[in-house]
């Protein structure tokens, strides 16, 4: 019988045992296993401690015995250690040695490298997962308001999902990876370290105010059915910097001048002209947005996914948000160029070969362009222009054009992206970009030399907000900032010629 059948036989046979000797209701294998779950996180970091603090006092031992009996007499390292010396020496090391392996063993069961009674948690239906008639949002709620009838089922909720996120972590799957983010965006004492943080979630999922108990549900994440709006095709172009969860601030160093290197004339002085260097910084800001939320809609709402469509809908407007933000920035350092007063292919061609010449002949910047953004409404109409002999504005492409495209965070097409190319940049369709006046505004950039970080959006339940009105408050928020390393690697292309509502044939 293999340790896995065997465990299951055992779980089985106490669950029959407990029906028999208690109330008679059955007693499930998942139930077994959080039962035990629970007491080997109460018990085993004691254990680690100890056997730690034993091997540690061991190899101690052995150490004085080196110092105090072999080298202040005069030995060395390399001379024979003898008798009772030896004897004592090497016995320190065994006991040491012993509680080491001990130390190992424990530290592989609290960090979760185990099988808890052969049972996994994907075994059993999750928490909050598909088809679960439970609110992550409402147990928030009522896990804040100690007292109330339903506050005590909550936290048990809460802390059954906190241990399914918990073996997540220590698995590294994609969940888990996106809770680690979570819990370090979340508790900025944590240093945003990853180790950190997966150590503080595993070490508060048997309280009440688990840390991993707060973090939004990975089926709430993933199946969204809400109202739609422009996702973010500019940032999720950029480069992403990782947060570190402390500061306000995202500073990129800089070079601002050149150094000197020229031909060198024998017996002359030699070009000596030092660069110089700056940060460039941009301060981070706070994106967030709330819904109020009857405690009626919580209560009554049933299995309808209200979790999904709060989060998700939130999520859609706070991309849409950050996108918005992130062009505007760009913006208001970028390069111009400025069309002509009337539409034609020769001038609209023009318009985008200046741009690019502008960003590969600036100094300092020599950058070629990557990405062209303009709004869906004037992409769909350039498409249907045409030359006086028939022939359509978008040609076929360069088989040399470049094409270093981000794709999208679940690896799918990237979001806005055309498949078409003019000249060497992809064309990328943005609803986010603003207009000036009536006039569109087009964005030629090498989208690798932008820089934006974001942090790990976090969602929040406050029931005493609104208690008076017998509602509750759903929150989300995080902060983000954006820095353009040379500012000509953006240029803006504008003018009459482009309307913002053109004319359809």
């Amino acid at each position: 019988m293999t340790d896995k059948t065997e465990a299951r036989a055992l779980a089985t046979e106490r669950r029959m045992w407990k029906r028999a000797q208690s109330t008679g209701r059955d007693v499930s294998a998942q139930q077994e296993a959080d039962a035990a779950r629970v007491t080997v996180d109460a018990t085993a970091p004691l254990l680690f401690d100890r056997a730690r603090a034993l091997r540690d006092a061991h190899l101690s031992r052995a150490a004085k015995i080196i110092a105090l009996e072999v080298l202040n007499p005069g030995g060395s390292l390399d001379s024979d250690i003898k008798g009772d010396v030896a004897h004592r020496y090497k016995e320190a090391l065994r006991l040491g040695e012993e509680q080491d392996d001990r130390v190992q063993r424990l530290s592989r069961i609290i960090t979760e490298e185990r099988a808890v009674v052969g049972v996994s948690v994907k075994s059993e239906p999750r928490t909050y997962g598909e088809g679960s008639e439970h609110s992550h949002y409402l147990d928030l709620a009522r896990a804040a308001c100690p007292g109330t009838r339903l506050h005590d089922a909550a936290v048990e909720r809460l802390q059954r999902h906190a241990r399914e996120v918990s073996v997540e972590s220590s698995l590294r799957s994609e969940e888990g990876k996106r809770a680690i983010r979570s819990a370090s965006t979340r508790g900025r004492g944590w240093g945003g370290s990853e180790e950190t943080a997966r150590t503080e979630i595993r070490s508060l999922t048997t309280a009440g105010g688990s840390g991993a108990g707060f973090v939004t549900p990975q089926y709430v994440v993933e199946d969204w059915a809400d109202y739609r709006t422009y996702g973010p095709a500019f940032v999720d172009q950029t480069s992403k910097v990782p947060d570190s969860g402390v500061g306000m601030q995202l500073n990129i160093p800089s070079i601002t001048s050149a150094a000197s290197v020229a031909q060198q004339t024998e017996g002359s002085t030699v070009p000596n002209d030092s660069p110089t260097g700056a940060y460039i910084t941009s301060n981070l800001v706070t994106f967030a947005g709330e819904v109020d939320i009857s405690q009626a809609l919580f209560d009554r709402a049933g299995p309808i996914g209200i979790d999904k469509i709060l989060h998700a809908q939130m999520t859609e407007q706070l991309w849409t948000s950050i996108d918005s933000y992130a062009l505007t920035q760009a913006i208001s350092t970028a390069g111009s160029v400025t069309s002509a007063s009337v539409f034609s292919n020769a001038n609209f061609w023009g318009d985008v070969a200046k741009g690019s010449a502008n960003m590969m002949t600036a100094s300092g910047t020599v950058l070629p362009p990557t990405h062209l953004f303009m709004p869906p409404t004037f992409y769909q109409w350039a498409t249907a222009q045409v030359d006086t002999t028939g022939r359509p504005l978008l040609t076929p492409q360069p088989s040399d054009s470049y094409v270093p495209i981000a794709p999208a965070p679940d690896g799918d097409h990237p979001v806005g992206y055309t498949g078409q190319r003019i000249l060497t940049s992809s064309v990328f369709t943005d609803g986010n970009l603003p207009a000036s006046g009536s006039n569109c505004q087009f964005v030629l950039a090498n989208a690798a030399n932008i820089y934006t970080l974001m942090s790990e959006p976090v969602a929040r339940a406050i029931p005493e907000t609104l208690a008076n009105d017998l509602n509750v408050v759903i929150q989300l928020y995080c902060v983000f900032g954006i820095v353009v390393r040379h500012a000509t690697a953006v240029q803006v292309i504008s003018g009459a010629a482009y309307p913002t509502a053109p004319s359809f044939a």
